[in-house]
This record gives structure tokens, C-alpha cells and sequence, in this order.
């Protein structure tokens, strides 16, 4: 943002009998220059990568019965954003992401229905990164303690939806169909799987606070650092399992979600700056939320229908580390 000093406005008053006027007539129509305004306009990109993990459980009281994992190792995305300043102080911006539809590692599934702790079930299958958008938009206020310093708190909203399809892989399921089972083993015959096995989609809502603090190293030189933070993430998530004709619905609220950010930004023109940043992104949703399972067969007279399972409980995980690099330019 451009700090803008305003200059207090000149008195009216008629000018001496017989003075050159002709310069005040040549600026009175003159352009005003963009840096006396009190508002300022930037356009950025980037991209980069996220390195993490989205995780599903799956809980019967305390009992943790399921857990799915879906990497990212990882996911390639780009992005833009807009900036805004006003009134020498007001920040505002919109930031979008995008992911790179790509092979993303290998999606685990484990079952642990003994209820004793032990795994029971195992499936694994190669992750593809269907779809993924990230939405930020943040509005805060700067202030300069310091000539090198700027402090900005800043309010924001997060809303992020990542689409994994697990496909082909195997499966290693003990020969027994009713509990008690036979615990798993590696050693276990892998019985293949081919097409689309899972897809697995977290849509995650998260009004959020936060601080920045903006440091001038040099002349050109600066680091940017913030963290924004939220006890109330939501989460909508949908697991669909077309070999079985099912798809699960998940609602979570009151998750935690942290984001800390670190940038080196190089002024290399007037209006020109490029940067290099490092984030970490956790978000975990308590283990409470509601499951509804619907069938998806449509040959079934059940097709279609909703039913809430009272005995089970959702949970939900994401947390990956990024670096990108991108450029801003001042309009």
C-alpha cells in the first residue's frame, strides 16, 4: 500500500495586481498525479505447490472405525490476486487458487472393526486430484509504528473445496464376513481393483482473524509475516463409494484452523515486485460431526434416499506446507 501525505489546502486569495498567473492557469487543468490519490490498486500471480495430507475418520463413540487418507505430494497450483488500499490505511484483497488436476500419491483405506485398535481392512489406489479452488479475501487496517514497520490486523474468510478420485489399486480383506476378524497383515493376498474406486471431497468455510507484520530489510528488500487462525472452520464433505453403490454426506462446525505465511518480496521497478513465500496450513474438525448415507444404485427402491446414522460420528483433517513464487503490479 502507498502511504499518501495529503497537503493541507491553500487559502483562497486574489493574486497581487500585475503577477504572472500563467502557471496557475496551466495546472489548474492538468492530470492529478496517481501518487496524490488516496487510493491504490495492485494485480498479482503465482504459483507453487502443497505438500500435505487430507484425512476422513470415521468414529462409533470415542472408537476411531475408519480412516482414509488423501495426499497431496504433491499439488501444483496458480493463482491471482487483487489488492486494494484507501484512506492511507484500509487493505483489502481478493486472492484465488486453483489446482493442477494431477496424480497426487497413493490414497490409503483403513478399517479397524474389531473395535480393539487393530487394523482389520486395507485398501490402497493411486490419488488423482479431480478439482481445487482456494478463495481469500481479507480486509484489515496498516499502521506504521516505525518508518521499517508495518502492522496490519486484518479480518478474512476461507473457503477451500479439494476433489480427490482414488483409482485401480488393490484391496486385503480377511476371509472372515462378521467380526471377530482376522487382524491384517502385509503378507495378505492383494486382490486388484481397477476404475474408480472412492472420490472424496472436503469444502471447508472458515471466517478467520489474523496479524501481519511487514518489515523493510533495504531499499528494495522486505519480509511479510502473518498468521490467521479460526475456532469455528466448517466442513462439508462427501465420500462416494461407487463399487457400492454409496455416498456418505459429512457436516462438521467448530474446527480449528492455522495458517501461518512468510514472504521475500524484491522491489525490482517502481511499480513492480516479486516474492517468495512459505506457508503451513492445519485445519482439524473435532471428531462429532453428523453422517447421512445415500443410495446411489438406481435400480434400488431405496435410490436416492437419505438416512442419518446415529451411531456413527465424522471426522476431518487437512494440513499441508507450501512455497510459490509470484509478482505484483501496482496500477
Amino acid at each position: 500500500m502507498l502511504l499518501v501525505l495529503l497537503a493541507p489546502a491553500a487559502t483562497s486569495a486574489e493574486a497581487p495586481s500585475g503577477a504572472d498567473t500563467s502557471a496557475a492557469k496551466r495546472t489548474a487543468g492538468a492530470p492529478v498525479s496517481r501518487a496524490s490519490l488516496p487510493i491504490t490498486f495492485s494485480i498479482g500471480s503465482d504459483g507453487g505447490v502443497l505438500w500435505g495430507l487430507a484425512r476422513e475418520l470415521v468414529y462409533v463413540g470415542s472408537y476411531k472405525l475408519s480412516e482414509l487418507d488423501y495426499p497431496l505430494q504433491p499439488m501444483a497450483y496458480a493463482g491471482a490476486r487483487v489488492e486494494l488500499g484507501a484512506f492511507g490505511g484500509l487493505d483489502a484483497s481478493l486472492r484465488f487458487r486453483g489446482g493442477i488436476p494431477a496424480w497426487t500419491g497413493s490414497m490409503t483405506d483403513s478399517d479397524y472393526e474389531n473395535f480393539d485398535g487393530v487394523k482389520t481392512h486395507f485398501s490402497q489406489s493411486d490419488s488423482y486430484l479431480e478439482r481445487s479452488v482456494f478463495v481469500n479475501a481479507r480486509l484489515g487496517w496498516r499502521f506504521a509504528p516505525s518508518p521499517a514497520i508495518v502492522i496490519e490486523p486484518f479480518a478474512a474468510y476461507i473457503y477451500l473445496d479439494i476433489k480427490w478420485s482414488a483409482q485401480n489399486g488393490y484391496y486385503q480383506y480377511p476371509p472372515e464376513t462378521s467380526p471377530p476378524y482376522t487382524p491384517w497383515s502385509p503378507s495378505e493376498p492383494k486382490v486388484p481393483l481397477s476404475g474408480v474406486v472412492l472420490t472424496y471431497e472436503q469444502t471447508f468455510m472458515i471466517p478467520a482473524v489474523g496479524i501481519r507484520v511487514i518489515g523493510r530489510v533495504s531499499r528494495t528488500l522486505s519480509l511479510d509475516a502473518s498468521v490467521a487462525l479460526s475456532p469455528f472452520a466448517a466442513l462439508n464433505d462427501v465420500d462416494e463409494h461407487p463399487l457400492r453403490y454409496l455416498a456418505f454426506y459429512d457436516s462438521m462446525a467448530g474446527g480449528f484452523y492455522i495458517e501461518p505465511e512468510l514472504a521475500l518480496s524484491w522491489q525490482v521497478a517502481r511499480d513492480l515486485e516479486l516474492s517468495v513465500r512459505l506457508s503451513y496450513l492445519s485445519i482439524s474438525e473435532p471428531n462429532n460431526g453428523t453422517t447421512v448415507v445415500v443410495d446411489t444404485n438406481p435400480n434400488d427402491a431405496t435410490y436416492g434416499v437419505p438416512t442419518l446414522l446415529t451411531s456413527q460420528y465424522s471426522g476431518a483433517t487437512m494440513s499441508a506446507f507450501g512455497a510459490e513464487v509470484g509478482g505484483r503490479l501496482k496500477l
